[in-house]
């Protein structure tokens, strides 16, 4: 038994299935009745092997189904029933479809690492089971806030799949005026009822671990063989997103760091800080250089060494890279393109992609001034890659250059300072708490330029 149009297989022989659906087939004894079944025992579905060859297949969808819901008034909704999970590619077609109704900052981006379903109407808007970045769970249509559902989330993380969330509650205004509501009126809104006994069952939907199924094929005489077994992995989802500044709210998908010419002697890093992932399905690191600034002749890859940049390498392993031992990586210079991986062929983990993230550095012992950038992508065993982010870092030349923040990697430029108490300021407050070591010491008259904004 085997599964048709395998995304990828694991060292155990477990099957990736990244649509919206998924074909078991095999070949048993001519005429033979095969009967497929869940690891619980129940059947899933039978079928005849060909009386010609013996081949035999069987399509089995990933469903949810969905109770319980009711309306933020208490009527009934049209929102339960069996949705359909969508593959990756119709994942990623909806993209910019749904409303900026549905989350409090008005910017929703559907979040591609964590699966959708969708229940189809033939009178009306379909529903659909989603979540856009950096928010939990949503059910409702493309657009319209009369009637929606959204995942009460009540740690720091929200569920990384639906069937996990563990309390709804049913809206019937926009999430920004719920909040506005909720802010005037401690804590509660009138459009917004928290809900109980919402029931949600995955039939061969998307987790982090496999399904297993077996087969057992009867033949025409009624004598019934051993069982076959197959593991498939459902995961029709991106890995995460990069969050490049996990300090500030939100998914951060762009930063800049700065640096004088003579910091990149010893290599400077990219990026100083990268979230950990909730999940741990990155197979590949991908990055790709790029810049006005870049000069390949000159400027350095430093990993657990120096690699030129202008020359291909070939593939190296067992590597250390920031700290994660067993790493493997190549480069190709006609793309400028660095990818990483485990040498053991297994995923990292959510602290090994940070560790080798923040790990990226350029080495120049000459470098010009200008913009250098990283695109950097992760991609799991089914090539399913996730959105790109991009770290660029700004060398300026070896002039007089003030840090505003030491305690952060790089030269920060800026600093702000919120002072909420008045009677601070009578003995005075300092513009920055800190600054850094100046980068020259000729220094002849201090000069600066001073606002004030009132809060």
């Amino acid at each position: 038994m085997a599964l048709s149009n395998s995304a990828g297989t694991f060292s155990d022989g477990s099957s990736i299935a990244i649509g919206a659906g998924f074909q078991l087939a095999g070949v048993a004894e001519k005429g033979a009745q095969l009967t497929l079944r869940s690891s619980d025992g129940s059947a899933l579905g039978s079928v005849s092997a060909s009386t010609t060859d013996g081949s035999w297949s069987i399509t089995l969808t990933s469903t949810l189904s969905v109770a319980g819901l009711v309306r933020a008034d208490g009527s009934a909704s049209t929102a339960n029933g069996t949705y359909t999970l969508l593959s990756a590619r119709e994942e990623a077609a909806l993209a910019g479809k749904f409303s900026n109704e549905f989350t409090a900052s008005g910017n929703t981006v559907l979040d591609l690492s964590r699966p959708v379903y969708v229940m189809t109407s033939a009178s009306g808007p379909d529903w659909y089971i989603w979540s856009a970045l950096d928010h939990g769970y949503v059910i409702s249509q493309q657009a319209g806030s009369a009637e929606w559902y959204r995942e009460r989330v009540t740690g720091a993380a929200c569920a990384v799949r639906p069937d996990a969330v563990e309390s709804w509650s049913a809206d019937s205004l926009s999430a920004s005026l719920i909040q506005a509501e909720m802010a005037q009126n401690g804590g509660v809104s009138a459009h917004e009822t928290a809900l109980a006994g919402v029931r949600m069952v995955s039939m061969n939907g998307q987790r982090d671990t496999c399904w297993v199924f077996t087969a057992e094929q009867t033949d025409v005489a009624g004598n019934a063989s051993a069982k076959a077994s197959l593991k498939v992995l459902v995961n029709p989802v991106t890995p995460p997103q990069l969050d490049l500044d996990p300090d500030s709210s939100g998914t951060q998908s762009a930063s800049t760091s700065h640096y004088n010419a003579s910091e990149l002697v010893g290599g400077a890093a990219f990026v100083s800080h990268v979230a950990p992932l909730q999940r741990d399905t990155a197979r590949f690191i991908d990055v790709v250089f790029s810049g006005a600034g870049l000069n390949t002749a000159m400027d350095r890859l430093q990993l657990d060494a120096l690699v030129a940049l202008n020359a291909d390498l070939a593939p190296v392993s067992g590597k250390t890279v920031g700290g994660v031992a067993g790493v493997s990586y190549v480069y190709t210079s006609a793309s400028q393109r660095l990818t990483l991986s485990k040498t053991a062929g297994t995923s990292f983990t959510g602290a090994e992609v940070e560790a080798v993230v923040e790990s990226i550095k350029l080495q120049d012992v000459a470098a010009a001034p200008g913009v250098r950038s990283i695109a950097i992508s992760l991609r799991d065993v089914a090539n399913l890659s996730s959105p790109v982010v991009q770290a660029s870092m700004t060398v300026h030349s070896n002039g007089l250059f003030i840090d505003m923040d030491p305690a952060t990697s790089g030269n920060q430029l800026t600093s702000t300072r919120f002072v909420t108490d008045i009677a601070k300021w009578a003995p005075g407050v300092a513009f920055d708490a800190a600054v850094g070591v100046p980068t020259a010491t000729s220094i002849t008259t201090p000069r600066h330029r001073k606002t004030r904004r009132r809060c």
